[in-house]
Order: C-alpha cells, then structure tokens, then sequence
C-alpha cells in the first residue's frame, strides 16, 4: 500500500506539489518553513519543518479506510532517526486519499480543525488498539513526534500500522520523508545538507 503522496503544509506551512523545486515561508514569529530537496535529480522530496519549542510535530501520513472490521495493533515510524512518536491517532477525514500535511504545534493549540479544514483533532480516537468497522468511513491518521533528543535534527521516512482483519494481518504504510530541525529555518541548502537518507 505504499504509494507517492501529494503533499500538503497546513498550519503555519506553506503547500506542497509534488515535483517543485526547493522554496521557503516563514510563520509570523519565522521559526516554521517548509522545503522541498529535488537536488539527488530523481524528484525526491522531503518536507522540512522546525519543531515548536517542546520539540514536536504532528504527521498527518495518510488516511485509511476499511473493508471489514480491522483492529490497529502498532504504529510505528519507519527509518526514524531522533523522534519518538508521543501520540497516535485517527479523526473521520473528508480529504482526498493522497493528502500529506505536517502540523507545526502539538497540541495544536485553539486551531481544532485543520488540514485544510478535513479533518477535528478534538475528534480524535486513539489508534493503537482501536477497532474500525467500514462505516466509520475515512479516517486521517495522526502521529505527533517528538525529537527524543531536543538539540539535534531528525528525520523520518514514512510510517506503518500493522492490523488484524478477518482476513489475517495486514500493513498499512505511507512514505512521508520529514526532516525536522530543532530550531533555525529550513532553507534549500540546509534541506540539501542533511536529507542524504532520502537517496
């Protein structure tokens, strides 16, 4: 189920096409931009974002929806390198399937509706553990991260759920390459100088 996803900023970060080359924009106070590195000349992007001050983001990978009634058994993040993931979960989400967003604040603070408005962080259910059934619809996954060490970049690959269905086990894995920078700005050279594990 891995698939290239279109990319979208929300709070405080500025859209994400897929294929554009690297650009920047900073928030009112400037501590959050996003980048993109197009530099190994193959299209791949990573989107780069500056943590808020305890060191955390919320990755919004994906969505999923189920067939049949599927347990959530683990989150985990993939190729991770300085994060721990601080909390898991799923909101019903309106958006398109392809959607990927990070958001600069967790909690994110008074702002309870974002990416781009399609899905309620104070709708949330935890995700380890939880049972979906097909009518619960789509649902946004959320994964707030936080650097596990508070003055070092980090970075992450993308992430997979593993679920037990009727069917037996499954993996449910979106590619979302994040580099998160504890403080400074994302710029193209500093996206181009520590995103070698996106090659």
């Amino acid at each position: 189920m891995r698939q290239r996803r279109r990319v979208a900023g929300v709070v405080a970060l500025v859209v994400l096409a897929a294929g554009c080359s690297a650009f920047q924009e900073s928030d009112d106070e400037g501590d959050t931009v996003t980048g993109v590195d197009d530099t190994s000349g193959e299209g791949v992007l990573a989107q780069c974002v500056v943590a808020d001050p305890t060191g955390a983001v919320i990755m919004q990978p994906g969505s999923l929806t189920v067939d049949a009634r599927t347990r959530l058994l683990t989150v985990s993040l993939d190729d991770a390198v300085n994060l721990e993931v601080v909390e898991d979960v799923v909101a019903p989400y309106r958006g398109p399937d392809d959607l990927q967003g990070v958001v600069a604040d967790y909690p994110p603070g008074a702002s309870t509706s974002f990416i781009e408005g399609l899905t309620d962080w104070n709708s949330r259910r935890t995700l380890t553990g939880l049972t979906l059934h097909p009518d619960d619809g789509k649902q946004a996954v959320l994964v707030a991260v936080r650097l596990t060490e508070p003055d070092r970049p980090a970075h992450v690959r993308g992430v997979t759920i593993s679920a037990d269905t009727p069917a037996g086990p499954r993996l449910y894995g979106w590619e979302q390459l994040v580099l998160v920078l504890p403080d400074g700005k994302c710029s193209d050279e500093v996206v181009a100088e520590t995103t070698a594990w996106t090659g």
